[in-house]
């Protein structure tokens, strides 16, 4: 499989997983429990951006904002 195929493979469980996540959240027993999963699907839009940038970028080894995120 192709260096592409594979990042627009991730892109599309990362979109699969934020539509489960909002699922979840639509059905959890719990204000706190809707809360902290709407704080995964924060994460994971994040990622999914990340991922968006990359594929549209490519990447050639440098400074990304994810980078920056990550080391805070």
């Amino acid at each position: 499989m192709s260096y592409h195929n594979l990042v627009n493979e991730i892109i599309n469980i990362q979109q699969q997983e934020i539509e489960l996540y909002q699922r979840i959240a639509a059905g959890a027993p719990t204000s706190a429990l809707c809360e902290l999963i709407k704080n995964m699907i924060e994460d994971e839009k994040h990622e999914l951006m990340y991922w968006k940038n990359f594929s549209c970028d490519g990447y050639e080894g440098g400074y990304s904002t994810f980078d920056a995120e990550e080391k805070e």
